[in-house]
């Protein structure tokens, strides 16, 4: 369809609408020619708002203010032209002729209309042919948008369209009494009213007053809740239905004269309808009445209200005049209620009440009225209703939410969204009933009908642009920044224009992230005013609105806000990064900020941005997903960062430091110590802190590959430097890092020393993170001096401060910690659940090593539990991980851990064949713990294989091993395995040495680490675990002196 020679009716449009509407197709009679049939459209189309003709015989009718009833205007035009065509088709023979309403959209683009969506299209020349002439028909759907309700007779033609069929009416006459509210009836079922008690006795009380006002929203539920308690109080009454002018529909004096006049009827819409049986009063109304074509109405005006009066005398008690939709009234009818005020017999003979909308001035008269404002349902109202509505139709819950959720509180709201289920076959008709026919994620969309209101609405609010551009951003916005924005589509809105609608009920005031702003009082107006615009129109108003909120942006949240609408754009980035530089971002969820960076990244590429904008975000994105433990997905955008910040040396070293930590936790360390010996020479002279940083991580390098002499001489050289340049901070971080050398070393004494003055450094600066981390620390040396208390109390601490500002990973060291405690302890189910929950923060994280590290000791807790089969699972798991990096300290602890459970499980080839490699390794690292330990577990495989001569090797090669470790955390299960071989020896009269050294050394130490602990604690540690049971055992079969005190 196209615009060619449309008349220019609308005003001029910045941007396209796409509006819900009326399709008048005009055929002539047959005798007519083509020329004739458009002449005689373009003679007798009147010249009002909203009415577009097309091409020839077409026109179409937009809702317009204050008018929201596009098929009531078509049928009062096709009613019009046909009466005004049968003037001039006088030849004998001439039949009249036929009118067709449909339902359609109409786009406008520069103001031009053209037809968008034809419910009928291309289809009805098939049958148009059948439809009876001197007639206006309508379709079925079109039926469902009127507000005025008519007379409709089904007709013998059915419209047959591509998709199935669709019923047609000839349109009659109105109704004299039709319902007084919209969708008296819905689904095949009349709703029954709703106890609103305060509303009810308020307008129960009010009735007493001889004129007054109701006043609520559109679709707030005024006019049933006043026709229930008339209804209730038996209170006679008239109907009246204020018409806009360009309806030109009947006036409110003939629809009183036509009421009165109505003959009774069981079925009546109103049953308060008083009847006169006066034949000569219904005599008198009949001759006022003017012929249907006469607009001369002056003494029907005069007389009636006199009329009315005198009806009343017979009446139980005053009629009540009920003038309904009273922002719609035309000017015809202002002057008629103005009369009605000033008539003597007003709250004597009969008593008036207006009910309709604010958001307008209205005469002197009219507004100063009392007034009974109505406001929307409540919660529990809402429920009682949409209980009615979904009652059988087997919706999904959630489709129930989103309805209620939309409409919040406006019955018609939620009504017009049950009729667009209909109408888009997620509600379809079965044998008479209804039943859900759509999908779970159906969510709320407004009827054509509903669309139509709020445009009307929002036109006769004189907010129709500032509030289509609201729902287009579908957030709260400052009404300044909505008039700066139609301002600059050209249609500046009146000054404080946002009073209206906040006082007709359809906009609240909010906060919002620019200062006091406002929003929809419900989302089924913004989805509604949102349809009203052309796609690509909502798309450009969001990004129109997003740059005028951008400018006004002074804080994270509000440029955050700003950066939705601009998306994709270079405006939407410059808001992101303004976001990113705000504490305001780290409130935004982590995979919508990473998608958001992901996105950005893709359109910077596709627009050709440079190089420096690209860096931009890259900049951003990869620490945060580094932060969050997603930096693996990142690994080619991390090397391409690397590459494009080689002109940027604080940046390179940064992302260096970021690509070096990404393959040293991945294991590939020679290509991060390339990557950060690169990046420092390439960034000599530049930004000194970065260039400590870079080699504290180099330092840690060196620490996983367990080259620990280069790391100690390199931190101890970097500190001594960071002291004279007075970064204490970094010199924490450097004491740190020696601390864990020095536990690494045995040298326990040293660590604590170390590490406590870390812990106080960054203590004293308030770095929260770092002293966690110190804490987490001193809990494992504390651990290794089997100063269980102390290590649970920095362990318990270090979690409390890193769950409120760590990283989540950072949390799983502590829990470790407190796992490995309470194993130590003999607590085994309590240990169990910080184990578990460490795990589970480390998988699926950057850090291979961490998360084989948690993996075995869940393993360890299993073993523990006796739990053999899982305890292998994960042991298996984590060996598996360790052998894709270079870690053979982690690898080998491991390969222990795995004959560990094959010792418990007696699979004796296994076991020989990891222990041996668990040997071999921690010899190779230099780990003397973990070889005593090996050595133990050794002695114990060749007793339970009765291996008499590795029983005699194994012990000897203990023996000498222990006379350098002084001191071990398991030292007293080391000293035990070797009592155990040499006192399996020497029941065999095989000897390799005396073994009541090393039982009286295991007594020793466990009661050692026994003497601190509380007595619940103690009992676990002495009696829980088998090998300290065995030690008590064999010490007192040996004779050794008991502390009653501790056992």
């Amino acid at each position: 369809m196209t615009a060619a020679g449309a008349k220019k009716k609308t005003k001029s449009q910045p941007f396209d609408l796409r509006l819900p509407g009326a399709v008048l197709r005009i055929w002539p009679d047959r005798g007519s020619s083509p020329s004739a049939k458009s002449q005689d459209l373009d003679d007798l189309l009147p010249d009002l708002p909203g009415i577009h003709k097309l091409d020839s015989g077409i026109a179409v009718v937009t809702p317009e203010a204050p008018d929201p009833a596009p098929v009531d205007t078509a049928i009062h035009i096709g009613l019009t032209l046909v009466e005004g065509l049968q003037r001039r088709q006088s030849p004998a023979g001439a039949s009249g002729p036929r009118v067709l309403v449909s339902p359609g959209e109409v786009l406008f683009r520069q103001g031009l209309p053209s037809l968008a969506v034809d419910a009928v299209g291309e289809h009805v020349e098939a049958w148009s042919g059948n439809l009876q002439p001197g007639r206006v028909h309508v379709t079925g759907w079109a039926a469902s948008m009127l507000e005025e309700p008519r007379e409709l007779v089904p007709s013998s033609v059915t419209a047959e369209l591509l998709g199935g069929s669709i019923p047609v009416f000839e349109v009659g006459p109105p109704q004299r009494v039709g319902a007084p509210w919209r969708n008296p009836e819905l689904l095949n079922r009349r709703l029954k009213p709703l106890p609103r008690t305060a509303l009810f006795n308020s307008v129960k009380d009010h009735l007493t007053v001889p004129a007054w006002r109701v006043e609520g929203a559109l679709g707030c539920g005024k006019s049933r809740l006043v026709f229930e308690v008339l209804l209730h109080t038996g209170t006679p009454a008239l109907w009246l239905r204020a018409q806009p002018s360009r309806r030109r529909g009947r006036s409110l004096a003939r629809q009183m004269a036509e009421q009165l006049l109505a003959p009774p009827s069981p079925t009546s819409a109103l049953p308060l309808l008083p009847r006169i049986r006066d034949v000569q009063l219904q005599d008198e109304i009949h001759a006022l009445l003017p012929a249907d074509d006469a607009n001369d109405e002056q003494a029907l005006r005069e007389e009636l209200p006199t009329i009315v009066a005198r009806i009343s005398t017979g009446l139980s008690s005053p009629l009540y005049l009920v003038v309904d939709d009273v922002e719609q009234i035309g000017d015809h009818d202002f002057d008629f209620v103005d009369e009605l005020l000033s008539h003597p017999e007003l709250g004597r003979g009969f008593h008036l009440l207006l009910v309709g909308r604010g958001g307008r001035t209205l005469p002197p008269a009219m507004h100063q009225l009392p007034t009974l404002p109505f406001h929307p349902f409540d919660r529990s109202e809402m429920e009682s209703l949409a209980g009615q509505l979904f009652d059988g139709l087997s919706l999904p819950e959630s489709v129930e939410e989103r309805l209620q959720e939309a409409a919040q509180g406006f019955p018609f709201a939620l009504e017009e969204g049950m009729a667009a289920l209909i109408r888009e076959k997620n509600l379809r008709r079965v044998y008479g009933s209804f039943f859900f026919a759509g999908a779970e994620s159906t969510d709320f969309q407004p009827s054509p009908r509903l669309i139509c209101h709020l445009v009307a609405e929002a036109a006769r609010l004189e907010a129709l642009r500032p509030l289509q551009l609201l729902s287009a951003v579908s957030q709260p916005v400052p009404p300044e920044s909505l008039e700066e924005g139609a301002t600059s589509l050209g249609t500046p809105p009146p000054v404080s224009w946002e009073s209206a609608p906040l006082a007709a009920g359809l906009l609240h005031s909010v906060n919002t992230a620019w200062g006091p702003g406002v929003d929809f009082t419900a989302q089924a107006f913004s989805v509604a005013l949102r349809q009203s615009l052309a796609l690509e129109t909502t798309d450009s108003a969001r990004r129109l609105m997003g740059g005028v909120l951008a400018d006004g942006s002074r804080t994270g949240e509000a440029h955050w806000h700003s950066y939705i609408l601009l998306k994709g754009t270079g405006e939407g980035l410059q808001s992101l990064i303004q976001t990113l530089k705000t504490p305001y971002a780290a409130s935004v969820p982590v995979a919508q900020m990473l998608g958001t960076l992901d996105d950005e990244l893709r359109s910077a590429r596709k627009r050709r941005g440079n190089t420096d904008t690209e860096l931009e975000i890259l900049w951003r994105l990869l620490p945060l997903a580094r932060k969050h433990g997603r930096l693996h997905e990142y690994e080619g955008e991390l090397a391409r960062a690397v590459d494009l910040a080689s002109g940027h040396p604080s940046r390179l070293l940064a992302l260096a430091g970021l690509k070096g930590e990404m393959d040293r936790e991945a294991g590939r360390y020679q290509a991060a110590e390339t990557t950060i010996r690169l990046a420092l020479s390439a960034a000599q002279g530049g930004d000194e802190r970065r260039q400590a940083l870079l080699l504290i991580q180099l330092g840690r390098l060196h620490l996983d590959q367990e080259r620990f002499e280069e790391a100690k001489q390199l931190f101890e050289k970097l500190d001594g430097t960071l002291e004279q340049r007075g970064a204490t901070a970094l010199c924490a971080a450097c004491r740190y890092h020696l601390g864990n050398i020095a536990a690494q070393e045995n040298r326990l004494e040293e660590a604590l020393a170390l590490h406590k003055n870390a812990l106080e450094e960054r203590r004293k600066q308030g770095i929260l993170r770092a002293s966690g981390n110190s804490l987490t620390a001193l809990g494992a040396v504390y651990l290794a001096l089997g100063n269980y208390p102390s290590a649970l109390e920095s362990y318990r601490e270090a979690q409390e401060i890193l769950e409120e500002h760590g990283a989540e990973e950072d949390v799983g060291f502590p829990l470790l910690g407190l796992g490995k405690v309470f194993n130590r302890l003999g607590d085994y189910s309590a240990a169990s659940g910080p184990l578990k929950r460490a795990l589970s923060l480390r998988q699926g994280k950057d850090e291979v090593a961490g998360e084989a590290v948690a993996r075995l000791a869940v393993a360890e807790n299993h073993l523990f539990l006796g739990q053999h089969a899982r305890a292998l699972e994960e042991a298996t798991e984590a060996h598996f991980k360790l052998n894709l990096i270079s870690r053979k300290s982690l690898l080998a602890d491991a390969e222990l851990l795995l004959g560990r459970i094959g010792l418990q499980q007696r699979k004796f080839e296994s076991v020989r064949e990891h222990l041996s490699a668990a040997l071999e390794a921690h010899r190779e690292v230099g780990d003397d713990e973990a070889v005593g330990f090996d050595l133990a577990m050794l002695i114990r495989l060749a007793v339970h294989s009765e291996e008499t001569q590795d029983v005699v090797r194994w012990s000897e090669q203990l023996t000498n091993h222990l006379q350098g470790l002084p001191r071990a955390e398991l030292l007293e299960e080391i000293r035990f395995g070797l009592y155990r071989g040499l006192a399996w020896l020497s029941e065999r009269g095989e000897s390799a040495g005396d073994p009541l050294p090393h039982l009286q050394a295991a007594y020793r130490e466990i009661l050692r680490k026994a003497t601190h602990l509380e007595p619940q604690l103690r009992h676990h540690f002495l009696f829980q675990i088998a090998e300290h049971r065995e030690i008590l055992e064999a010490a007192t079969r040996a004779g050794l002196p008991l502390d009653q005190d501790l056992v």
